[in-house]
């Protein structure tokens, strides 16, 4: 299980998302995008598993991936190929997703206004 305070900062991050523009009915994108802000790099096997960790269901296959297709499309995420494949994969190879930049800085920048309205609320 998670600390309180990734988990606080995925909350944020999924609100965030959804002021940014991203549609609400296609949660399994926030999630996604919420996983690679907090973990960085990552596989589809451990996509899933942070999902299934912290949103407490593992989504399909038949839903991630077309979700991580989407993400691609409309410049949130990028994708590589690993070079390795290990015989016990039986020579498969992973593809690893990222955030990419130029959306993380607008993410960042709404997260930001987000917490500091939080932060003036709670002061005042």
């Amino acid at each position: 299980m998670l600390s309180g305070s990734v988990l606080v900062l995925m909350s944020v991050l999924f609100f965030v998302l959804i002021l940014i523009g991203v549609k609400r009915s296609r949660e399994i994108e926030l999630k996604i995008l919420c996983a690679l802000s907090c973990y960085g790099e990552m596989y589809g096997l451990q996509i899933t598993g942070v999902i299934e960790q912290n949103f407490g269901r593992k989504p399909g296959w038949g839903v991630l991936y077309p979700g991580l297709r989407r993400l691609e499309g409309q410049g949130f995420v990028t994708a590589r190929w690993d070079n390795e494949r290990p015989a016990e994969r039986g020579g498969a190879q992973r593809r690893y997703y990222r955030r990419t930049s130029k959306r993380k800085n607008l993410v960042d920048r709404e997260e930001r206004r987000l917490v500091v309205g939080i932060l003036s609320d709670i002061k005042s």
